[in-house]
């Protein structure tokens, strides 16, 4: 047995670990050399906090320390928790440790500053582990691979491992023979990367199975779907950022139900088809209300709805878009064929539909009876649209030629369902966006941005450009908040520097406003400006009412006013 303490180390040992029976989260245990027969013991505490980890060899429990603590310790160090470790393992703590011995189940202690958490942890050395691949090997079919299953996982200590664990041992077999017919009929058992590569195949497989066998349990978490990034090829994807930030939570149900109707062979079948459901319910089920999202994603998964069949060479030629964008967002087609044949309709002129029936007359219909009466359905008068083009935004809104000049110009959108929710508040993405195409008129999709929180969001390619034009700030030099609200001063900031970059001159308002003394000094130069330029007017009479929200209306006012300007 390996000796790696010395008398006072070991004092020390039982000091920390006996110390309290105080019990903290679990950490976590990675295997990162199975050839070497190295872990990792790695885990959150305070930063500066001393954390010691304790390993017992198998068959000995914390009461040993005491009679025979030689025997009883197979590892002992410390050290102080940092803000962050950088091995790569996660956490702020990480404990690189060679087990020595026959393997079975070590017991690991953590102790971080009087918190303590024990666990048991299987692990057996790489010889052990050649054999169980031999034993695979040797297995002539499934049932055979079944009953050695248990033996196996404990040698890769994966036997209680969740994803094996609640799984369907009968199924993870069949994947596993199938992997070794497409393997040539058996796995290498000779080399460091033969180890990897068994472990990676039992995780697959119990993925794999779990799949097949619709296993909830396993799969499905409080945030979705589980083990996306950590064994398919989905880590640092658009498709799983999507998944895990801009799809709603029905949206998710909806998108696992579909994955769990397919069997698989395979995580690339999986990934596959992973990556082909985002494409829809990022459009159709996206986490905010509206359908400014809908452009952006006809863009960043171009190519797929191209493939698919959308014709996006036709619609790029066509008035009408937010039209288009907003019944392909408010549609009820349940999948990417349903939703490709309406969006192709919408664009051959005969109104689509995302019900899949209008209730019109079908003459081939045998059940239409066109001379009974009552057999007609009731057909609603259709309201009348507004010259605005949104129902909510009538001929006498006092926003009403702006909402439509801007919307004519592409420059804003509505909210879906024909309306504009001219009272709604906007965020600072919406507002970069409006800058954007009211101002430079086009997005720079060469512009870069050093923004950390913009990634994947649909606003990123309108906040970077307008950055890159000094049009707007951040909130902090990495921090731009895309869906925070912006407050009426806030916009006057904004709109005041991006005329002054664009060369525009100001004559500051001899009367301003009544609760001037209310506005932020640093806004106090713009909202002056503007008003004297009459770009910006007040509420309730003669007051800004700097610390309110900017409205949807007052956005489409004020953009209107510049372009306007001479």
């Amino acid at each position: 047995m390996k000796k790696v303490l010395s008398t006072t180390l070991i004092a020390l040992c039982v000091i920390c670990t006996m110390v309290t029976t105080c019990f903290a989260a679990a950490p976590d245990v990675q295997i990162i050399s199975s050839i070497d027969n190295k872990i990792a013991v790695t885990g959150n505490s305070a930063p500066e906090t001393f954390v010691s980890v304790t390993v017992l060899n198998p068959d000995y429990t914390e009461a040993d320390f005491t009679t025979s603590p030689q025997s009883a310790i197979q590892y002992f160090s410390g050290t102080y928790a940092t803000a962050l470790t950088d091995c790569g393992h996660g956490g702020n703590y990480c404990f690189h440790i060679e087990l020595t011995g026959e393997g079975g189940d070590y017991t690991i202690i953590v102790n971080a500053d009087g918190d303590k958490t024990s666990q048991a942890f299987p692990f057996y050395p790489s010889d052990l582990k050649f054999d169980a691949i031999d034993d695979i090997n040797d297995a002539a079919d499934a049932d055979a691979i079944t009953l050695i299953l248990d033996d196996v996982m404990e040698k890769f200590s994966l036997s209680r491992d969740p994803l094996y664990a609640l799984n369907d041992v009968g199924a993870v077999a069949e994947i596993i023979d199938i992997m070794k017919t497409e393997n040539g009929g058996e796995f290498g058992a000779s080399t460091a990367e033969d180890l990897d590569n068994m472990y990676a195949v039992l995780k697959e497989a119990c993925l794999i199975a779990a799949f097949n066998t619709d296993n909830e349990e396993i799969l499905v978490g409080d945030d979705g779907l589980k083990y996306l990034a950590d064994i398919m090829n989905l880590d640092g994807t658009d498709e799983l950022y999507d998944y895990e930030n801009c799809i709603s939570d029905s949206g998710k149900d909806k998108l696992t139900d579909d994955l769990f109707d397919d069997t698989y062979e395979s995580t690339e079948e999986i990934e596959e088809a992973f990556r082909d459901l985002i494409p829809f319910y990022v459009l159709v089920d996206y986490d905010e209300r509206g359908y400014g999202h809908v452009e952006y994603y006809f863009d960043r998964y171009e190519t797929f709805y191209e493939d698919v069949g959308f014709d996006l060479d036709k619609f790029a030629g066509k008035s009408g878009k937010n039209t288009i964008y907003s019944k392909v967002a408010s549609s009820s087609a349940t999948n990417i064929t349903k939703l490709k044949n309406e969006f192709n309709r919408l664009l051959d002129g005969d109104g689509g539909s995302s019900s899949g029936n209008t209730g019109s007359y079908v003459p081939n219909n045998p059940y239409y009876e066109k001379e009974e009466p009552d057999l007609t359905p009731d057909i609603p008068a259709t309201p009348v649209l507004p010259s605005s083009g949104y129902y909510d935004v009538a001929d006498n809104h006092w926003a009403s030629a702006d909402v439509k000049a801007l919307s004519e110009a592409g420059v804003i959108s509505g909210r879906g369902d024909g309306n504009f929710d001219p009272d709604g508040t906007i965020t600072r993405g919406e507002l970069a966006k409006v800058i954007v195409m009211g101002i430079i008129g086009e997005v720079n999709k060469d512009a870069k941005s050093d923004f950390t929180d913009i990634d994947g969001h649909w606003s990123k390619e309108y906040i970077a450009t307008a950055a890159a034009a000094t049009l707007v700030n951040g909130m902090t030099a990495t921090e731009f908040a895309p869906d925070g609200l912006v407050t009426r001063e806030q916009a006057a900031v904004i709109i005041y520097r991006a005329l002054q970059a664009k060369g525009y001159k100001f004559e500051m308002a001899a009367n301003t406003f009544a609760d001037i003394d209310t506005v932020s000094d640093w806004a106090k130069e713009s909202v002056t400006a503007l008003k004297g330029a009459n770009i910006i007017s007040g509420r309730d009479g003669n007051n800004f009412c700097p610390a309110d929200s900017l409205t949807r209306a007052e956005t489409a006012k004020l953009l209107n006013s510049i372009m306007n300007l001479k």
